[in-house]
């Protein structure tokens, strides 16, 4: 027992060389700024909440990472909602946007990983054909969650624009793909289509960006979307 705790503390010892001389990728420092151009690891979602914490270098790195966005001043529009180094994004060298939408810059760091790690290759893979246009319902609004009971008694990550809705996303070759209409979709042989998979791995995806990802198979009150936030709690469902 002695000589496997000095083992785990040897192993240990060595992780954290490696962390600090820049030996091991970004990807699995959990103190590191995430790479674009590396697909996520186990720590990306925290590597994205850090970068809140310098919202310049936070902006710097969505643009580097293929956003046009424009920042936009600190608001304050009511008990908890408002939101803070905050920036509209107006388009994605990737993928369109129904419309241009103001979020967190760690939201829009995320927005970044999961289109080039998740959305494309899923799109390219099972559907044969590039993502085109995510459309979405928006992501700051004064509210609080929603449950199948109505509102919630806590603000919704989407108080703080630090939450998005996607509802569906339309293909190069003019196919829409909808959350409300595909994600339990089945053929003639009664397997999932290959319309609901793709939706179940955006959804799976967008778990190793964003803290709470949440889809029609959470509740009721999420049967049109995929919520993605970067909240405290973290839920995949």
């Amino acid at each position: 027992m002695r000589f496997f705790l000095l083992f785990l503390l040897l192993l240990a010892g060595c992780g954290a060389l490696a962390l600090h001389q820049g030996w091991a990728p970004p990807r699995w420092n959990p103190w590191a700024v995430p790479d674009p151009a590396e697909p996520p690891g186990l720590f990306t979602g925290m590597q994205l909440q850090r970068l809140d914490r310098d919202p310049a270098r936070c902006l710097a790195w969505v643009e580097a990472a293929g956003m046009r966005i424009t920042p936009v001043p600190d608001r304050e529009t009511g008990p908890g909602c408002g939101f803070q180094g905050a920036a509209r994004m107006e388009r994605s060298e990737r993928v369109r946007y129904s419309a241009p939408f103001t979020a967190t810059c760690p939201v829009l760091a995320a927005l970044a990983m999961w289109e080039r790690w998740t959305l494309q290759p899923a799109a390219r893979e099972l559907l044969g054909a590039e993502a085109e246009t995510i459309q979405h319902y928006g992501t700051y609004a004064c509210r609080n969650t929603r449950t199948d009971r109505g509102q919630g008694r806590n603000r919704s990550q989407h108080a703080t624009a630090n939450a998005i809705d996607i509802a569906a996303v339309t293909l190069a070759d003019g196919r829409t793909v909808r959350v409300a209409r595909d994600w339990t979709r089945t053929g003639p042989d009664g397997e999932s289509t290959a319309e609901a998979r793709f939706l179940h791995r955006l959804r799976d995806g967008a778990c190793d960006s964003f803290r709470a990802v949440l889809s029609p198979d959470y509740n009721r009150a999420h049967a049109d979307h995929l919520h993605l936030d970067l909240g405290r709690w973290g839920v995949c469902r």
